[in-house]
């Protein structure tokens, strides 16, 4: 077989409209300026490597001959709800993202070596989602499933072992697993994370040696707003559907828009008058040594120069810079949204495994006759017939739990199969909810020192709401890792 052959996948970009007019929805701007860096820094960086973790079906190039086998198996199984009764949720969730499953098993192949590429130069466009309600159901499924499948993926690393990669290859594909390991771990402990992130900004905003009045008060109000939308979206979450609960979740991605806002005055406010406090004590010298000293000004140095300053540099460097422009800024302020609001909905819909918004999933039934507008708008008949797969199995499996039924009122002893389905999604749903809520609670109370932490040591002694030095360390650490996985996408795709 040949060593050096390879699948690619191509280069997929939003849809802007004519003039690109659709830059005016702040929703369709965010995902634009997430296809951009998409493809500027994740995919090229993944291809020098020669595993791409994704490769949209849509739009990718496959050798036939090493699709054969396992490849090929394991992305139908993907097309097959069987699966959702046979293997339980984690596939089920996984299968969401068959092409990442897809992409796996063909680096993985075992006694092969295929690599996966990404051109560039090919490019096609793509409808995204222009309503916060669709966005949401989209991003569950591709969440949920990207999840799943990097848990599997980074388990299952050792495969590589036994494929005809060369050394060298095999080494630098478990460097990139490395890397997608510590991803899954910033992924998961995301939503305690930014909050500590926020905490720490708007308590260093209340200091007394910071000089901002209103700091204290915001410190406050914004927590409990803070704390109130995300008990809600827990709510909204577990009982209600995006469309149906469109005024709530607006008026949260609303929220943590605004305290986007103040925590990026906040970042700007503390790292000039860290600048200050130590430009006035140096006597005149301006030592270099002397801020990289000052925790609070290195700390939002490093947070702003390995994110925000990297994308305009790589956007610049790959002569694709106007997104920076046009979409960065509504990226910037959604993007509380995406942990707060997306990553929560998502969890708590493990349970879930229709295909959100591709519009496969309105009906179970084998068929049904509706009513209908014509284009005279007068009522006419129309009967429903199913297309996908999945109404064709739902409908399948509700027909055949009917006949089932005894004829003459008897009732049923046992659970049918859908009904077991959905307890046994429930259940594991709950426990990975409880599993996620609880390991990052543990993180904030370990930084902040609540939940009677406090009585195991002195540190609130000295009156601080969070203990400095450990504010300070957790800092340094979560920076330094966010620092390190954005300096190795850009030299990946540089």
């Amino acid at each position: 077989m040949l060593l050096c052959c390879w699948m690619s996948v191509l280069s997929l970009k939003a849809t802007l409209g004519p003039g690109g007019k659709l830059l005016t929805n702040p929703l369709v701007a965010a995902q634009n300026f997430e296809y951009k860096m998409s493809n500027i820094l994740d995919k090229p960086m993944e291809s020098v490597f020669g595993f791409i973790t994704v490769l949209p079906g849509a739009f990718s190039a496959y050798r036939y001959e090493a699709l054969q086998g396992a490849p090929l198996n394991k992305y139908l199984k993907g097309q097959d709800l069987k699966k959702s009764d046979d293997d339980g949720i984690f596939n089920s969730n996984m299968y969401l993202a068959e092409d990442r499953i897809l992409c796996f098993e063909l680096v993985a192949k075992r006694d092969c070596a295929w690599l996966l590429k990404y051109v560039n130069t090919a490019k096609a466009k793509t409808d995204v989602p222009q309503q916060l309600h669709e966005f949401i159901s989209q991003r569950r499924r591709w969440l949920n499933g990207s999840f799943f499948a990097l848990l599997y993926s980074t388990s299952h690393f050792y495969q590589l072992f036994f494929t005809s990669h060369s050394i060298f290859r095999k080494f630098f594909l478990l460097v990139e697993a490395f890397y997608q390991f510590i991803n899954l771990l910033v992924t998961w402990f995301a939503l305690g994370s930014y909050f500590l992130v926020f905490r720490i900004l708007t308590v260093y905003m209340a200091d007394s040696d910071v000089d901002f009045s209103p700091g204290n008060v915001f410190s406050v109000l914004l927590l409990w707003l803070y704390l109130g939308s995300v008990v809600v979206t827990f709510v909204l979450s577990f009982g209600n559907k995006p469309k149906g609960a469109k005024t709530f979740y607006l008026i949260i991605v609303i929220f943590f828009a605004v305290l986007m806002v103040y925590m990026i005055f906040a970042a700007i406010f503390l790292a000039v008058k860290s600048v200050q406090d130590i430009t006035s004590n140096l006597n005149g010298d301006r030592s270099f040594h002397y801020f990289l000293n000052n925790d609070r000004f290195r700390d939002l140095v490093i947070a702003t120069s390995s994110t925000y300053v990297l994308y305009f540099v790589a956007s610049f460097f790959f002569f694709e810079p106007w997104h920076m422009f046009t979409s960065f800024v509504q990226y910037l302020l959604l993007s509380p949204a995406y942990i707060n609001v997306l990553q929560i909905y998502a969890f708590c819909n493990i349970h879930d495994i229709s295909w959100g918004t591709k519009g496969e999933d309105k009906a179970d039934d084998l068929g049904v006759a509706q009513t209908a507008k014509n284009k005279e708008k007068r009522d006419v008949f129309a009967v429903y017939i199913p297309q996908s797969k999945t109404q064709i199995d739902n409908g399948y499996k509700k027909a055949m739990y009917d006949l089932s039924k005894k004829s003459e009122g008897g009732e049923v002893d046992e659970l049918s199969l859908t009904e077991k389905d959905i307890n046994y999604f429930a259940s594991v749903r709950s426990f990975t909810v409880l599993l996620w809520m609880l390991s990052n609670m543990i993180v904030v109370a370990l930084i902040t020192e609540t939940c009677g932490l406090y009585q195991f040591t002195n540190d609130m002694d000295n009156g601080e709401i969070i203990p400095h030095y450990r504010s300070s360390v957790y800092l340094t650490v979560i920076l330094w890792i966010v620092a390190f996985m954005a300096m190795f996408r850009f030299l990946g795709s540089s």
